[in-house]
C-alpha cells in the first residue's frame, strides 16, 4: 500500500486504496490456496500413494508366488510325462498356466 501511495503521491486516493485492497485479497487467496494444497497432499495424495505402493507390491508378490507354484507343477508334469504317467493334455494345460503366470508377473 505504501509503495502504491508513494508512486501516486496520494495517501487517500480511491485508486490506491482499491489496488491495495486487491493486493491484500490476492495475498489471502494465495494463502488459502497454499493451505488447501497442503491439506489435499497430506489427506488425499500421500495416503493414496502409500496404498498404491503397498497394493502394487502385494500384487507383484502374489503373481510371483503363483508363477513359482505353476513352474513347479509344470516341471513335475514334465518328469511324470516322461514316465508316461501324465497325458499330453495335462502337460499342455500346465504349460499354458505357467506361461500365463509368467506374463502376469
Amino acid at each position: 500500500s505504501s509503495g502504491i501511495n508513494a508512486e501516486y503521491g496520494q495517501d487517500d486516493s480511491s485508486y490506491a486504496n482499491a489496488v491495495a485492497k486487491l493486493g491484500d485479497g490476492f495475498m489471502k487467496l494465495a494463502s488459502i490456496k497454499d493451505s488447501l494444497d497442503c491439506d489435499i497432499k497430506q489427506n488425499f495424495i500421500d495416503p493414496m500413494e502409500a496404498t498404491l505402493r503397498t497394493d502394487y507390491k502385494d500384487n507383484i508378490m502374489n503373481h510371483r508366488k503363483k508363477m513359482e507354484s505353476r513352474r513347479l507343477d509344470y516341471d513335475y508334469k514334465i518328469s511324470q510325462h516322461e514316465k508316461g504317467k501324465v497325458t499330453d493334455d495335462d502337460l499342455y494345460t500346465a504349460e499354458d498356466k505357467f506361461n500365463e503366470s509368467m506374463q502376469a508377473a
